[in-house]
């Protein structure tokens, strides 16, 4: 099954619709838990970010008050220390369970320890035999677009300067794919070149055709403003340009907090913010599952096709009412 999916997604890319040919693919990727397990910034080991991983994964009723099953990292939020997000003495509290949350199932005798530690082990052995930081599923997603020639920019978004380091390594592996680095400034895009641009559609453009380029996102601004979502890292959207498929990979991204957000998805034509729920839906903006993204070789290859085939079928809805 898994190879008939795969040679779909092949003639999908090949075979024009209605003579049209493959949309150039504009690919945001945040890096912490998108493309590494390590965080630098939010000072975190790769086996403290396994341990909150596997805290996101396992349900359980984790006290007798509880009335249904939720995950830990639901319970330890919600339940144990609830209070507003951006709180910094409550994210402490929270994180201290959450990456110890294997030590949490053992000192507990929870059931679920022995399929979380297997869990924990394969994961921390695939990324140890990987040939560097980045999961082995981007570079299968590279490997990909290159075989079948498809048009393509890669975009690393990051908030910190592990930026550097991981397209260091992609250009160690890829001959110095991304040349270009820029960063946001209060939503102004500052180029390497010097070039300071402010206005959405020409941001868009130039993201269109900059090619492959490291941007370094404004975190002071999102942070001094509450982490609110207008606030955080733009990405621009033109629904009317069908030669192009923007996709912005994530793991912070929340379809359901529209306040709140690491992405702030606007249309470059209108300069007006986009519901985060619709860029979700359409395959846009993808919610990132690290762990899968660590274990499945063809995560950010899924992930790409059904972003394709919802472009596709959106552009057939719009030619079948014109």
């Amino acid at each position: 099954m898994k190879f008939i999916l795969q040679i779909l997604f092949l003639l999908l890319i090949i075979i024009p619709i209605d003579g049209e040919a493959m949309p150039h693919l504009i690919l945001n990727f945040d890096i912490n838990k998108t493309l590494i397990a390590s965080d630098k910034v939010g000072n975190k080991t790769v086996e403290d970010v396994i341990n909150e991983l596997l805290a996101e994964k396992y349900i359980a009723l984790w006290d007798p008050t509880l009335l249904e099953e939720m995950s830990f990292d639901d319970y330890i939020n919600k339940i144990m220390i609830p209070g507003p997000k951006n709180d910094s003495e409550l994210r402490r509290q929270r994180k201290c369970y959450l990456q110890h949350f294997l030590d949490y199932l053992r000192e507990n005798n929870s059931p679920l320890y022995e399929l979380a530690f297997s869990d924990y082990e394969i994961a921390l052995k695939v990324l140890a035999a990987s040939q560097g930081d980045i999961f082995p599923s981007f570079y299968r997603l590279i490997e990909k677009l290159n075989e079948q020639q498809i048009s393509y920019s890669i975009i690393l978004r990051s908030f910190g300067l592990e930026l550097f380091d991981v397209k260091q390594e992609i250009n160690s592996f890829h001959e110095g794919l991304i040349g270009r680095t820029a960063e946001f400034q209060k939503g102004k895009l500052y180029l390497d070149s010097g070039k300071v641009i402010e206005e959405g559609h020409e941001i868009y453009c130039t993201l269109r055709s900059i090619g492959h380029i490291a941007i370094h996102d404004d975190w002071n601004h999102w942070n001094s403003n509450g982490l609110a979502v207008h606030q955080s890292k733009p990405f621009y959207v033109d629904r009317e340009d069908f030669e192009t498929l923007s996709i912005f990979f994530d793991d912070n991204i929340d379809e359901a907090d529209s306040i709140n957000n690491i992405i702030s998805p606007i249309d470059a034509n209108t300069n007006e913010a986009i519901p985060i729920v619709e860029v979700v839906e359409s395959g846009l903006a993808v919610h990132v599952d690290t762990l899968e993204a660590i274990l499945n070789n063809n995560y950010f290859i899924d992930r790409v096709e059904e972003a394709v085939e919802k472009a596709n079928s959106r552009r057939l809805l719009i030619r079948e009412s014109l």
